[in-house]
């Protein structure tokens, strides 16, 4: 009967707190300021965010009538608003029938009103305790936190063997490389403009031989939604064969209109440094240019890759939910299941396939800025990929060992990306964490309903 009561009372009148944020709609800007904002010195191993002021209790209360009642009006009598609610049965008291109330509040512990609050909660409760914050791994909760993150870049040895590209052997290329590279580790959020590059004309010379391929590519292959994010790009961002856009162009139309933004990057993130910026609608961007002699193919993402392959889709709102759900279900999470992430990160934005019109169309970049992935992916010989239908646990539990420096030996088909969108919030939604978060747009940081801390 409490139990019952407690759902009623939580969906029906639940005024004081903001209800529960499933991952899905989490990426939608929040508008309530009942949300706790964690601290953010989550860089230093040795040091915890935790935020001090909220507190959290456990009440263990009588499967009676008006037990609930009687201490929701506790808070009510104290003008308390309530940013967490959950209940489980209470092994303490199981013969008699007891719920424990996990609650979480915005005052800190040495508010006389809260402890008004306690006082009066421990006359009515069976068992009374100050909740011990959970500890989760760091993340960031600030979008000035981003220039914390991503200051190691992955190279050759760390996942990335490609021991014969010439990229890792010209003493030339690598400097100059180096000198891309640095200028976007010394960029921070609160910059004026991405660094501009100016591209030499060898690399202008390899953009203009994949850009023209790449578009005869599209035509056929790409969902209509990656190809009317093009077109926007050649309008309003520089994109053309015989120009590189800027980052910072893009970025900037990016903002006017899906909210999300361009962070240049010195190379190849974490994966968990990645995923986090994309909780707060950044995308991480390379601008150095694959190395001429191998034109049509590079082992890590360069600025062809990026804005060729990932930025038309960011052009589309709902697209760009996806990536940003991924991102927000990453915060936190554990690390076996932020791997899981990454699996479904990898056969969707990476390497994502879907139908449309009957036909089958491409949304993921990896196939979108590869040549050699992409007649594979489209190829009628009987030696070509397998095919198998999209299913997020499938994909998360049982293909994280997918080839990251060869062609993918099969890919999984949604009906739609807008399918694969929608399966995918349902799975971020079922990854346990014990608290939930939103982005905050206006304010640009994530917002936590629970009592944490966290750690390396």
């Amino acid at each position: 009967m409490l139990h019952r009561l407690f759902t009623r009372r939580i969906s029906s009148t639940h005024r004081a707190g903001k209800r529960f944020l499933s991952a899905s709609q989490a990426a939608q800007p929040a508008s309530s300021a009942n949300i706790i904002r964690g601290n953010s010195e989550f860089t230093d191993p040795q040091r915890y965010f935790e935020d001090d002021d909220k507190t959290g209790i456990v009440v263990t209360l009588k499967d009676k009538k008006d037990a609930l009642e009687k201490a929701l009006g506790v808070f009510d009598k104290y003008g308390v608003s309530l940013s967490h609610i959950q209940s489980k049965p209470s092994k303490l008291c199981e013969k008699s029938k007891a719920y424990d109330f996990y609650l979480d509040f915005e005052r800190p512990f040495t508010d006389m009103c809260i402890r008004n609050v306690i006082s009066d909660l421990s006359k009515i409760s069976k068992n009374f305790t100050i909740a011990d914050p959970s500890e989760v791994s760091c993340f960031p909760t600030s979008f000035y936190d981003l220039d914390k993150t991503g200051k190691k870049i992955l190279s050759e040895g760390d996942g990335i063997h490609e021991a014969d590209h010439p990229g890792f052997r010209d003493e030339e290329y690598k400097k100059r490389r180096d000198f891309i590279s640095e200028l976007a580790l010394k960029y921070e959020m609160n910059d004026k403009e991405i660094p501009r590059v100016e591209y030499t004309d060898a690399e202008v010379g390899v953009w203009q031989h994949c850009y023209s391929k790449f578009k005869k590519n599209y035509t056929t292959g790409a969902v209509k939604e990656f190809n009317e994010g093009l077109a926007q790009m050649e309008k309003y961002c520089g994109f053309s064969e015989d120009n590189i856009p800027q980052l910072e162009d893009i970025s900037q139309y990016l903002i006017s209109k899906t909210g999300w933004r361009i962070r240049p990057v010195g190379g190849q993130l974490s994966q968990r440094d990645f995923l986090n910026c994309l909780a707060f609608k950044v995308f991480p961007s390379s601008q150095y240019v694959r190395h001429h002699l191998v034109p049509e193919y590079t082992p890590e993402p360069d600025v062809i890759h990026e804005v060729m392959g990932h930025v038309p889709m960011f052009a589309n709102e709902h697209y760009a939910d996806l990536s940003q759900m991924i991102g927000l279900a990453s915060l936190g999470c554990p690390d076996h299941y932020l791997s899981r992430l990454g699996t479904l990160y990898w056969f969707t934005i990476e390497f994502g396939l879907c139908m449309e019109a009957g036909k089958r169309k491409a949304y993921g970049a990896g196939i979108l800025s590869s040549f050699g992935e992409f007649d594979w992916c489209f190829s009628q010989d009987r030696n070509a990929p397998k095919f198998f239908p999209f299913d997020c646990e499938e994909i998360a539990e049982n293909h994280g060992g997918f080839p990251n420096s060869s062609v993918q030996p099969y890919y999984f088909i949604s009906e739609s990306w807008e399918d694969a969108r929608k399966k995918i919030g349902e799975y971020c939604d079922s990854i346990p964490r014990p608290f939930n978060v939103s982005y905050n747009e206006e304010t640009q940081t994530i917002e936590v309903d629970r009592k944490i801390k966290g750690s390396y």
